[in-house]
């Protein structure tokens, strides 16, 4: 019986490797010292890549494309539809070395061994393995309604899993990625995530139902945490929490959980919620690296060759 090999990545630019850290340090504790794939979407090669411990860093280099290739990407799109576009491609290069790749947004966070993952990607019929936002409907009056999903996607692609019989979907989601993957609300798009929700139709993905994964501020009033001998755990269906998703997270400010999604001081974390603590617990380790490290350089495809900031209009236009 041969082992299966995994791959944990994420993609970033460099202003989001504290972040990448600590998911990296959680992965390697609860993962049997998994080493993270660190790919930085701001490197075109890998001279000045930073050299870390523990992790493994690539550059766009390692996609293999044509340097022209790269620069119409980058010209087309900004930071967070470039970083969402070469998924595809990423997971494919991969796959080319290890049986199973797991994507992770650099902003998660593993609290337990996340021991379902690979026999739930085995029993997949498409090798693909996908975490809806919602395991049930939202109720009625809730911030984030069904409606939300039309406009995001259903599923989140903060993390997904693939093996090679995702292959052809890979290719066919690229080909809509290399020049589709707009934050575009009015024409449907929502980077790479609305095209997800025909992909996991044509090739047949799997619905990880797992609540303990992925668990975040827009889905926590479903899956409210809590803490027991072992760790946390999903108190509505006593599933172990494996996976958080910590969207827009300021370490300063842990008690907000999501600097974007609420804004008034009367939604903070409660001081005795099992959250708290577990926000509280990720931002000292965040801390940690953002103090060790650099600070960041800016994005460099914010700007054209003269200096000049490229707009969002130029980008369609080209």
């Amino acid at each position: 019986q041969s082992v299966t090999t995994r791959t944990f990545c994420t993609v970033l630019s460099t202003n989001y490797l504290p972040k990448a850290l600590a998911l990296a340090e959680s992965l390697r504790h609860y993962e049997d010292g998994a080493r993270l794939k660190i790919f930085f979407i701001d490197h075109a090669d890998d001279e000045g890549l930073p050299k870390l411990e523990g992790v493994d860093c690539l550059s766009t280099a390692y996609l293999g494309l044509p340097r022209r290739t790269v620069m119409e990407l980058v010209m087309s799109y900004d930071l967070v539809e470039f970083a969402t576009a070469i998924k595809p491609l990423l997971f494919k290069r991969l796959l080319e070395d290890a049986d199973q790749v797991f994507y992770l947004d650099p902003d998660t966070y593993v609290v337990s061994p996340m021991v379902e993952l690979t026999p739930a990607l085995e029993a997949s019929v498409g090798g693909i393995l996908l975490t809806p936002h919602f395991l049930r409907p939202p109720e009625r009056g809730s911030e984030i309604s069904d409606g939300h999903m039309l406009l995001v996607g259903v599923n989140n692609l903060g993390f997904g899993g693939f093996d090679r019989r995702s292959i052809d979907m890979l290719d066919w989601w690229w080909g809509h990625l290399r020049t589709e993957c707009l934050y575009d609300p009015l024409a449907g798009l929502f980077v790479d995530q609305k095209w997800m929700d025909i992909g996991a139709t044509l090739f047949q993905a799997a619905s990880f139902r797992h609540a303990g994964y992925n668990i975040g501020v827009v889905n926590l009033p479903e899956r409210p945490l809590a803490q027991d001998a072992d760790g946390y755990y999903v108190a509505s269906t006593g599933d172990r929490l494996r996976l958080f998703h910590f969207h827009a997270f300021d370490s300063k400010a842990p008690e907000k959980l999501s600097v974007r999604f609420r804004h008034t001081n009367a939604d903070d974390l409660a001081d005795e919620s099992t959250v708290l603590q577990l926000a509280k617990e990720y931002a000292d380790v965040l801390i940690g690296y953002e103090q060790s490290l650099p600070a960041a350089p800016p994005y460099p495809y914010w700007t054209d060759t003269r200096g000049h900031r490229i707009s969002r209009q130029l980008r369609r236009a080209y």
